[in-house]
């Protein structure tokens, strides 16, 4: 359910906000798919508590399910490159409805992931 890729310039507020508008009891699925970059927290704030201030928004709003990734899109970008380093090899990404290693999944869908929006700031 979310924007098409280059199509969300608002940040994840807004998109959160663009997403509760929709009538989730219309629809199967509705998951909110979020890639958030280790900078996105301030150093003085606990991520947990972060998230689920978040998250008790969102769900209030109406959304239904979020698919939550934190990781830097440099480490994926040089995993996509160098396929063979095994540094890499623990990187389990959330794709959808599935969990998966990165470097195990087919190249068409480790580049379409990298592409995805990283925010690194609120």
């Amino acid at each position: 359910m979310n924007p098409m890729h280059g199509r969300n310039t608002e940040g994840l507020i807004a998109t959160a906000h663009s997403l509760c508008k929709l009538d989730f009891k219309k629809y199967q699925g509705g998951s909110f798919q979020i890639e958030l970059h280790p900078s996105y927290f301030p150093e003085d704030c606990s991520r947990g508590e972060l998230m689920e201030k978040f998250s008790e928004v969102f769900f209030s709003q109406g959304g239904v399910q979020i698919n939550l990734n934190v990781f830097d899109l440099d480490d994926l970008k040089d995993a996509y490159e160098n396929p063979e380093k095994t540094e890499y090899d623990h990187i389990v990404v959330k794709v959808t409805g599935y969990s998966s290693h990165f470097t195990k999944m087919d190249r068409r869908f480790q580049k379409e992931f990298i592409s995805r929006v990283n925010y690194k700031s609120l």
